[in-house]
């Protein structure tokens, strides 16, 4: 049997609320507005996004996406093998130092994503050894550590018009966890 929760974010959250309030548990949380263990199997396709399974506390959770522009580790990873992909990681250098990077990633701090994105093209390949993304580009991808940064990192481009933009939702934690599972 699967519970759903709305996203990486929410499931941090819960976790977070679980160990402050003990009168919150998996009972309660069940009440919970758009918590989507109510959404049968029969019309799980009707809603508007995906579902991504993930281990949550020791369970099995079916996580709830319902935008284009997260990426589930499926998503990410085939953006990655096509070779597509402009993937930039707004942790801060020396968080991808002692944890490592995605490979192809190209760090750009979340704090400067907004000044690195109106840079001219020229300035923004001499500061990161990288073309400058255009802003019609369906190939950007932002990530970090869980996808928090990386989605402050979407927003604040989308502001400046690159709207096709995306992010990868598992960010480092994630994609570190896959690539170890698989070897």
């Amino acid at each position: 049997m699967f519970r759903f929760v709305i996203s990486r974010q929410t499931t941090r959250c819960i976790s977070r609320l679980m160990r402050k309030c003990p009168e919150v548990n998996s009972n309660t949380l069940a009440v919970m507005p758009h918590y989507f263990s109510s959404v049968s199997a029969q019309n799980r396709h009707k809603l508007p996004g995906t579902f991504h399974e993930v281990q949550f506390q020791g369970q099995q959770v079916r996580t709830y996406s319902s935008s284009y522009t997260d990426l589930s580790y499926e998503q990410f990873l085939s953006l990655l093998e096509s070779k597509d992909i402009q993937l930039f990681d707004v942790r801060e250098p020396e968080e991808c130092r002692t944890t490592g990077v995605i490979p192809s990633a190209v760090n750009i701090p979340l704090g400067t994503v907004p000044e690195a994105f109106q840079k001219p093209p020229e300035e923004f390949r001499e500061s990161y050894g990288v073309e400058k993304p255009g802003k019609d580009d369906a190939n950007i991808v932002f990530s970090c550590l869980g996808g928090v940064r990386s989605r402050r990192a979407l927003n604040a481009v989308t502001e400046l018009g690159f709207k096709n933009a995306r992010h990868y939702i598992g960010g480092w934690e994630e994609w570190q966890m896959r690539q170890k599972s698989q070897h």
